[in-house]
């Protein structure tokens, strides 16, 4: 038995393989050329922000569309008029808590090692997340600066203040947090840090209501100026340290 294997083993190596069809193989080849051609070799950044879209966690949706009706719902019906800005101060560092998840998301789940040989360097994926993230959390604060206005007696210049400073403050935060802690527990790191954010500005409203006052205007903006300066040279930094190598990047 084992010999009439050998034998039809030795014949079929022996056998020539039939040719290619010329036609087919012509044809196959011209349908790969056009192919080819048709294929983009160069993908804008716009594009590229907008196939990472389906790659953002669908749950950065919902927790802001949750975080917004909550919001409608306490400011429209159990809030008085005079404590509906209250509510901004202290909701602003929850929505760039919600943001900031998509940058830290290659460290907590380990996944430079897969992204760096990517065809799209880490800075420009970093790049793409940090813009969808901007972008929602820049509605989620929009839509929430709206519903303030419509019950309180502050002037809207002071409601945009009163929500760009916790804003950038907790910005800045967390990209300085991200910098110099790039591991699994960065997250939970800049989830303590805009979260004591948020309680300090809810219990600023009542402890130190002059700090609310016309006349602290201008400590709002300098607090504004640094925390937008802040911001500028963190983010640079983000961008500059991914750009590194893979054995430049811990990734534990």
């Amino acid at each position: 038995m084992k010999r009439v294997l050998k034998n039809e083993l030795r014949q079929l190596m022996q056998a020539a393989p039939p040719l290619p069809d010329a036609a087919k193989k012509a044809q196959l080849m011209e349908q790969a050329r056009s192919k080819r051609l048709s294929l983009s070799t160069e993908t804008s950044m716009l594009q590229f922000i907008k196939g990472q879209i389906r790659f953002v966690n669908k749950s950065l949706f919902a927790c802001q569309l949750l975080l917004l009706c909550l919001y409608g719902l306490f400011t429209t019906m159990i809030l008085k008029d005079s404590d509906g800005f209250l509510l901004l101060v202290a909701a602003a560092p929850l929505v760039v808590l919600l943001g900031s998840g998509e940058l830290s998301r290659s460290f907590r789940y380990h996944m430079t090692e897969l992204e760096l040989p990517s065809r799209f360097s880490l800075p420009q994926i970093f790049m793409a997340r940090f813009v969808i993230a901007a972008v929602v959390d820049t509605l989620s604060l929009t839509c929430m600066l709206i519903m303030t206005a419509m019950k309180t007696y502050f002037t809207f210049g002071a409601l945009i203040l009163y929500g760009l400073v916790p804003s950038f403050l907790a910005a800045s935060g967390s990209l300085f947090l991200l910098n110099r802690s790039r591991n699994a527990n960065t997250h939970y790191y800049v989830t303590a840090y805009c979260v004591g954010l948020s309680a300090f500005g809810l219990v600023s409203v009542s402890a130190l209501p002059d700090w609310y006052d016309s006349a602290a205007i201008t400590v709002w903006l300098l607090i504004l100026a640094i925390s937008i300066g802040v911001f500028a040279l963190e983010l640079w930094k983000l961008f500059k340290d991914s750009a590194k190598r893979l054995e430049c990047v811990p990734l534990k």
